[in-house]
Order: structure tokens, then sequence, then C-alpha cells
């Protein structure tokens, strides 16, 4: 071993940085023939090392690896730019005093969006038009402005064209509709009477022309204004409504998961894309109900009548991939959740309107063109894009710190439901494509890693069903909104669902009945497709060499003079590599009515049954809350436990709350209760957690509480609307109980 030490106490420093390269340069081969010396010693070491049982030992491999590319930095992603698109993408006119959301995205040479890049945004004239950082334009005087957006050495102009307001802050107000006392569509006249007057009539006459939509024509309102409270009625109930939703079977399905509601609906979603970002992610599903049609009556003569498709689905009819919409009722609005619940928004005082189902979600809105939406927890949603029509949807999504998504369409005008694209708070980009000639939804793009191209993560098949024209319904039900042939969504494709050593890739098939309703699906493995283009479909080649699970509803697959909507009695699954033998394993559904009650029970293939009883007192506030849920074993039956909800008013005498549960061992005798306590805003305040009881009562001995304090203050509110923040919470254990049980 060398030693060297250098004495520079007194030594000038370009001394000192001299002497020290010249003593590792002349260390350098005393240190490469010690290096050579413990190599000779380490060998002889393993030549004397004894082998291993089995054979020598051997040196281990070196994992290489791949090194990831570091992100581009911003001037790179800038040379990538060889074009921008911007949306809308035809031409603009906009009231003084309006918003429209302008979105540009920034195109390779290849058409693919580059990530992580954000376009510049600058109008011409700021009198006319302004255009803030996030794309929110906002018309002033009238006249002409162009806007450009730029990235990068690359530019993009759009001429937006401003005139004077003829409508209210949120555009024109929808006349109330009723149908034709003598049946039918209803008054056409009231359709078009809405129509912003900024728009023509051949530019109407476009939006309904330019190509074979899938969807339903925008303008037309499948369901009258005078029967939307139907959309509520527990027999219509689609989604989670709070403190409605039936229980489905204790399984999901084995083909696509999801749930049931009572015997008429079942549900499921199929993700799509799932991207945590900053605050507020991007989280989108392909979702499906079942219940296409909405029983109601017109109030003008109490004739029943059955409409198909009120929520006017996309991509295809029960389908919803979206984060919601608005609808105009004329005198209230209906919010649709992702999921399809429906919350009514009714007046409280001039442009606001509030739930009343226990969600306090505020919308400030009262026409057509815009509104926001402010939900209790400080999220804010901008609504728009509905193109002059009934429907809005969201055009940005704000959480409480500022964090925003932002969401354009490609319909005319930037209207609604077909999403063009959504970008996030890192300014990723997904995308959807369409077919220019029919207007299907081809495929979804995002964002691939570091370095990769995007990726796309599903593709859509469609297949048209002919809808009989007679003999679906009895003849006393009035039927209206069937078109005699639909455009349904027959299958969907993975393309990331294969790991790429041997390419199996997944998807679903849906299978429809003579109304219009999927009854059966299948996910399918080893599937293959004809085509990865993004401007068009292509076909299905394979389904695969076989399903790797099916599930199957008895809906009614062919006319039946039905009296009322289809139901079905069973669900039946079927997967690959099923052990137990025999048929198909099985659930059954029923419905039943008892005193001011309704019953839907649930028994699965064990025997295992599982009762919910909703209350029955149609047109009051607690109409369809659930009561009374019991599980069961064998017909008999046994009654395993029993869970009972006390409902009540909250002080405004507007949204219902659940105040006491009780929930019973029935074998063992004994109940416990929870009785929950509330604040001014409905948050619960205080959770007491009660003895048990051998005679089904409340005991009044308090086991442990929990109270719970939550800010108010104005400092805390976003447009007045207060975000209920926990500021502190207290545990307290106040007495203990034992229960002894003896188990046989």
């Amino acid at each position: 071993m060398l030693i060297l030490t250098i004495a520079c106490a007194s030594v000038p420093a370009a001394v000192t940085a001299s002497l020290a390269r010249e003593a590792t340069v002349r260390s350098a081969p005393l240190i490469d023939d010690l290096s050579s010396i413990s190599n000779g010693w380490l060998m002889k070491l393993r030549k004397k090392s004894p082998k291993r049982k089995g054979g020598t030992q051997q040196d281990l491999p070196i994992a290489t690896g791949t090194k990831p590319q570091p992100p581009p930095i911003k001037s790179q992603r800038e040379a990538r730019v060889a074009s921008i698109r911007v949306s809308p993408k035809d031409d603009i006119t906009l009231e003084s005093g309006k918003s429209i959301l302008i979105l540009a995205l920034p195109l390779d040479r290849d058409g693919a969006a580059v990530q992580g890049l954000a376009c510049g945004l600058m109008s011409s004239d700021r009198e006319v038009l302004t255009i803030s950082k996030t794309g929110e334009a906002t018309g002033g005087k009238p006249g002409q402005a162009t806007i450009t957006a730029t990235a990068g050495q690359i530019t993009q102009t759009k001429v937006i064209t401003v005139v004077e307001a003829t409508s209210g802050k949120f555009g024109p107000t929808k006349p109330k509709s009723t149908r034709h006392k003598s049946g039918g569509n209803y008054d056409s006249s009231n359709r078009s009477s809405i129509i912003s007057s900024a728009r023509s009539a051949s530019e109407r006459h476009h939006a309904r022309n330019s190509f074979t939509s899938p969807l339903q024509d925008i303008e037309i309102d499948p369901l009258p204004d005078d029967e939307t409270i139907s959309l509520y009625n527990p027999v219509n109930i689609i989604g989670s409504p709070p403190g409605k939703k039936k229980p489905g079977a204790l399984t999901p399905p084995v083909s696509t998961g999801g749930t049931e509601t009572g015997n008429q609906n079942f549900s499921f979603a199929l993700p799509v894309v799932g991207m945590s970002g900053r605050g507020v992610g991007v989280s989108l599903s392909l979702v499906y109900n079942s219940q296409l049609w909405n029983k109601s009556v017109d109030p003008s003569n109490s004739s029943t009548w059955l409409t198909y498709d009120v929520d006017s689905g996309w991509p295809a009819p029960g389908f919803r991939l979206s984060f919601g919409q608005i609808e105009d009722q004329g005198d209230s609005f209906t919010l649709t959740d992702p999921d399809g619940t429906r919350h009514a928004l009714t007046w409280t005082s001039t442009d606001n309107y509030d739930s009343t189902d226990g969600t306090f979600i505020h919308y400030n809105g009262g026409g057509t063109s815009s509104g926001t939406l402010y939900y209790p927890d400080g999220t804010v949603v901008t609504y728009g894009a509905s193109g002059g029509y009934w429907r809005l949807y969201p055009t940005k999504i704000t959480d409480r710190n500022g964090n925003y998504i932002t969401i354009a369409y490609n319909g005319t005008s930037g209207a609604g439901p077909q999403i063009l694209q959504i970008d996030d708070t890192l300014n990723r980009h997904i995308c959807f494509y369409y077919d220019a000639s029919n207007g299907d939804l081809v495929t979804i793009t995002m964002p691939g890693l570091t370095g990769h191209d995007p990726l796309q993560v599903m593709r859509f098949y469609y297949e048209d069903v002919t809808i009989p024209s007679s003999g679906l319904f009895d003849s006393s039900v009035n039927v209206s909104g069937a078109p005699s042939t639909l455009h349904t969504l027959k299958y969907v494709y993975l393309p990331t669902s294969s790991d790429g050593s041997s390419p199996i890739y997944t998807g679903y098939k849906f299978d429809y009945s003579s109304y219009g309703m999927i009854y059966q699906t299948t996910h399918l493995r080893g599937m293959t497709v004809s085509s990865d283009s993004t401007s068009s479909a292509g076909s299905v080649t394979s389904e695969g060499t076989s399903s790797a699970a099916q599930t199957t509803y008895n809906y009614p697959t062919t006319s039946g003079s039905l009296t009322d909507v289809p139901a079905y009695t069973t669900r039946t699954d079927e997967w690959a590599g099923r052990t137990s033998g025999g048929s198909a394993p099985y659930y059954t559904f029923a419905n039943s009515t008892g005193t001011d009650e309704k019953i839907s029970t649930v028994t699965a293939p064990d025997g295992t049954i599982t009762e919910t009883h909703a209350i029955d007192h149609s047109g009051f506030w607690d109409d369809g809350l659930i009561s009374d849920t019991y599980v069961q074993y064998t017909s008999t039956p046994i009654i395993l436990a029993h869970t009972h909800l006390d409902w009540q008013q909250d002080s405004s005498n507007l949204n219902p709350r659940v105040y006491q549960i009780r929930t019973t061992d029935v074998p063992a005798s004994l109940t416990k209760a929870t009785v929950l306590s509330y604040t001014d805003y409905n948050n619960v305040s205080l959770v007491s957690e009660r003895d048990f009881t051998t005679d089904g009562t409340v005991s009044s001995t308090e086991l442990r509480k929990t109270e719970t304090t939550y800010i108010t203050d104005q400092r805390v509110s976003r447009s007045c609307r207060a975000v209920r923040r926990r500021s502190w919470r207290a545990l307290f254990m106040l007495t203990t109980h034992t229960a002894h049980r003896t188990w046989i």
C-alpha cells in the first residue's frame, strides 16, 4: 500500500494542484500492480473452493437492462411540433358577454399529440375578445378577433365573430315541453324557439345533417319536460342515487364486473384512462346501464309512456363515456353523473338551483349556453358545449386548490357529447378519433412512456340492430323514441391488453335483444382486428379461440307485448376453467310489493338470500329510500342479519338523511345502534355508538362517540359556496361492554 502525504500549509494553490496531479500519475502503475495481485489471489481462492452439488459455481450474470430516456425539455418538445389543431374546428360566432372554451393541441409530423406541451393563446383585439391561458374566450364588443395559438415556431389562427347578445347571461331559456294531447311527438315549435339567434337555420340544418350520426338528433329532447319527474322515480333508477341504490348480487358478473339494481337494470364500467395528476387526475370509464326504457305518465291524460334512451347515450344507446351532463328541463335542471346517477336541480333563487337528495350540489345557471356547478368538497365544474341545445357538458373541472383539467368536444361549434380531447394539469393530452364518414368513435389514445408513441387504449366496433315496428309492448302502452334500426356498440377491443411476448389481446362482445338492450356480455381472449388506424375502425377478424367469461341476463330477446319495461329474473355466469361441473351457476331476482314498501330479492347459487325493502310513498320525499335489508338462508327462510335505517329531512325540509342505523344479529337476538347528528350543512357532527339490546330497540347507553367540527368561514369559501373542511375530530370511549357468544 502506498501512502502519499503532501504538506501544503504554506505552498501556493497552483503548486499544490501540480504536485497532486504528479503524485496521481506516478502512483497509477503501482495501483494497477496491486489490483493484479488481488485478482490473482481471488482466482486461487475460487479454484480451491468446493464445487456446489449439481454443478460448478457460475459467475452471476450482470443485468444490463434498458436505460429510460430522460424527459425532453420544453425546447425539444417545441422542436417536434409540426402543426396545431384548434378546437372548435368550425367557424365560431359568440355573443357579447358569453364564453367558449378554445383548446389548441400541438401535433408532430405523424399527427400525434406532443405530450407535456401547451400552446400559447393570444387575441388580436382584447376589446372584441379576451382569452385566458386556459383557453376561456369571452366576447366583448361586436366585431371580429383572431386567436393565435403558438407552440415553438408553429402558429395557427382562428377567427371568432362576436355579435350583440340577444339572451341572458347564461343563454336563451327553454320553454317547458309537453306531448301532443293526441299522443306522438310533442310540439316541434317549442324545440326551435330556444335556438340561439346567433345560429341561422342553415347552421342548424348542417349540425343535423353533416353526417349520419350514431346519436339521436341533438335538437330533440326524448322526454317531455312535464314528465321529468319520472327520471327520479324508483322504477327508473340507474346509477347510485343516495339512499335508493338496491344491492345487487353478492358476487359481481364474471365477464365485466358491475352490479344490479332490482331486476330491471344491470350496469358495468370498463376503465379507459386513469392518470393521476397534480391535484386532479383524469379518470374515465365506459359505463353501461341496461335500463334504456323510461316509464312515465303524461299528466294531461294519465296515459302511460315508455320512452327509449331518454339520456341519449354515447357512444351508443345505454353507454356513457363522459364526465356527466346537465339537461335543461324548462323550469329545472337534471344533473347526470358519469355513472348515470341523476340529480334534480331545483330552483332556489334567480339563476340558482340546488340538489335535494342529500348531495348538496349547487348550480349557478339558467340557460342553454353555460353554467357552473359547485360540489361540497370545493370542486367546481364549468359547463358549456351545448351548441345552443338542451344539454350542457363539462368543459373545465377545477379542484379546491385551483388545479384543473379541460375537455373539448367534436360537435358543431364545439358541442358535446363527443369528446375531442382532454388536457390535464401536466399538459398531457388524451385524444379521441372519429370516422369522418359516419361520426363513429374509432379509438382513444393516452400518453405513452417517455420517448414512445401515444397508446391506443380502446377501440370500438359497431353493428346495426333491427327493432321490430310492432309487438314489443301491449297496445295499452304508448311507445316513443325507438328507431327502426339501432346503431349499437358490438365490440370493445383493448390494444394494450397483451404483454407483447405472446400477443393475446382481450376485449368484450355485447349481444342485444329486440328491445335494444344488452342481454349478454362476453369477455374475449385472443381477439384480433384488421387495423390500428385512427380514422376508420376496420373490423374484428377473430373473437379468439374461447371466451374467458360470459354473463347472461334472461331479458326477453324477442317481441313479447310487454305491459311494463323489460326485466330479467336470472343472471347466469360461465367462465373458462370452471371446475364445479354441471350447469353454470346463476342468481335469481324478484320484485314484490308489501304494505307501503317494495321488496327486491336476490338469491345466490348457494341459497343465500338478500332482501331489500324500500319505502313506497309516491310523491313524497322518502319515496324509494332503503329502509331494511335482510340476509337469509334457504327458502324457509332462516334470517341471519337485519339492518334497519331511519330517515329524516334536514332543517330546511329538503334533503333526506339517515339519523339512526340498527343492526341485528338475529340468531343471537343482539341489536346494536349508531345514532347520527348533523350540522346545518348536513355534515355528520356526532356519531354515537350504543350498547347491545335484546329487544331490537336503541340503547340509551353510549359506548363511544366521535365528534367532528367543520370550518364554514368565508375565508375558505369559493364563490360564496362554503367548503366544509374538517377542523378537528375527538373520540370518546365512554364505557366498555363484552358480549359473550357460544359457538357450536
